[in-house]
């Protein structure tokens, strides 16, 4: 999936006070940037997420898990949830699982679910720190996918529509049929 349309949505930590650690570095093709969560002001407990809008919806498929590239595990990532969502409030669970304790580079793969979103969920870090998450690179793989199903709304069931109809007795004529 192109890294050039996809952005951050949402990362509930990210430390830009000890340094250039934003959830940003995760899309920038850059393995000597990365994004970690809190550290050097406050260290909030995991789990820490990290949600992108790919720009459009695709057959989401796989990741690429590429842990920070300085020589220092921290943060590196053992325990996932990664999750596709075609609207981001509700998610279909895509793989749940471990890396293996390595900083190289570690792809997943999962029967292909359709959406727009995804979510990483960091669960655990390799060396069992508590607080901490670090990704040099996140790669999704997928293909392009069709539009969801339109969704039907109540108003459409009952029959009404949604052009102007007046709304009030005051903007109402006073004539009878």
């Amino acid at each position: 999936i192109p890294r050039q349309q996809m952005r951050v949505v949402s990362v509930d930590s990210q430390d830009t006070a000890g340094g250039n650690y934003a959830a940003t570095n995760a899309l920038d093709g850059n393995t000597a940037t990365m994004w970690h969560s809190e550290w050097f002001m406050r260290t909030p407990p995991l789990p820490h997420t990290l949600v992108l809008d790919l720009g459009s919806r695709y057959l989401v498929d796989g990741v690429r898990y590429v842990p920070r590239q300085d020589g220092n595990p921290n943060g590196t990532i053992a325990a996932y949830t990664f999750s596709v969502s075609d609207d981001g409030l509700t998610w279909g669970n895509a793989a749940t699982g471990t890396f293996a304790a390595t900083t190289a580079e570690q792809i997943i793969r999962f029967p292909a679910q359709a959406g727009r979103f995804v979510r990483l969920v960091a669960l655990s870090e390799i060396r069992g720190n508590p607080s901490f998450t670090s990704a040099a690179e996140v790669y999704i793989f997928g293909t392009a996918a069709p539009a969801p199903p339109p969704t039907t709304s109540l108003l459409t069931l009952s029959g009404t529509t949604s052009s102007a109809r007046p709304s009030s007795s005051s903007t109402r004529s006073s004539a009878r049929p």
